[in-house]
């Protein structure tokens, strides 16, 4: 009996030690099968983006003429909303205040069309050498509201007159074109947001997306031998903005930046401009001249 009772109490340890010996023979094998000596994290997504990156490859001139189409449809589908059903609340609160959003409106309107066209149709230079699609769920919500008041109307037709059925069936589309415009706007909001946040700190310091990794590779490294990094295209936050938006030769912000205009960037688009430092000896730091 005592006998018994120790092997029971012993059973979780033998459960823990067989499960670890498992684990370790598994390893092993797969070590065996698969181990590559050059194999690392990088490697393993690459490998398994690969399907995308042949998808991306085979269909991408698709791409971009889809993506447009899907671009001018939901502006003009805002637009369409805003003059049918925002607009006239907004005169009714006040005139004023339906100009000003006719104003503003219309001065965002006019940037981004006219931005959109010109990076559509820039020509950016060569170097040298099983469920229903979500789009269909606003129509079946406006059908089923009005299925909803219809079928209110026909029980009880005593509530209802035809004006009314009629004015049901517009609250109804005002309502969902509305909610519609809110989720779209309030989605784009948010993504554009996250975009301009990570676009500011690469044009502040002057970077691509590829040359932040590059660069922080390159300060780890100089750090390990005692030498401090200096990005050779930095010139400092303004002028970095500066030479983003194209501020010189009497270029201003309200004349070039918040109205259409086509000026050109800096540069080639394959040279720039690289920062001059000068070495400080008594702080023993370089200084940007």
């Amino acid at each position: 009996m005592v006998k018994i009772q120790w092997k029971l109490l012993e059973l979780p340890w033998r459960l823990k030690a067989s499960a670890i010996q498992s684990f370790q023979w598994l390893r092993l094998l797969r070590q065996t099968l698969f181990y590559n000596h050059f194999t690392s994290t990088t490697v393993i997504m690459e490998t398994a983006a690969e399907p995308m990156f042949w998808t991306v490859d085979r269909f991408a001139k698709y791409l971009g003429p889809i993506f447009m189409t899907a671009v001018v449809c939901l502006v003009s589908s805002v637009i369409v909303v805003a003059y049918t059903c925002l607009l006239p609340q907004e005169y009714t609160k006040g005139v004023a205040r339906c100009i000003f959003h006719l104003t503003f409106g219309h001065w965002l309107l006019v940037n981004v069309v006219f931005n959109y066209v010109m990076a559509a149709f820039t020509n950016p230079g060569n170097p040298p050498y099983e469920y229903p699609f979500p789009g269909f769920m606003y129509p079946l919500n406006i059908a089923h509201e009005v299925w909803q008041h219809t079928a209110t109307a026909t029980a009880a037709p005593y509530k209802h007159d035809e004006n009314d059925l009629e004015m049901d069936y517009v609250d109804a589309f005002f309502h969902n074109a509305v909610l519609y415009e809110f989720i779209l706007a309030s989605g784009v909001c948010v993504a554009i947001s996250l975009l301009l946040v990570w676009h500011i700190k690469m044009v502040s310091y002057n970077e691509t997306n590829i040359e932040i990794h590059i660069n922080k590779k390159e300060k780890a490294r100089l750090k390990a031998l005692g030498i401090k990094f200096k990005n050779p295209y930095h010139h400092g936050v303004l002028r970095n903005w500066k030479i983003f938006l194209g501020l010189y030769d009497g270029r201003t912000i309200w004349r070039h930046i918040l109205l259409p205009s086509t000026h050109p960037p800096e540069g080639d688009g394959l040279r720039w401009p690289k920062a001059q430092y000068k070495y400080d000896r008594k702080k023993g730091i370089l200084q940007l001249l």
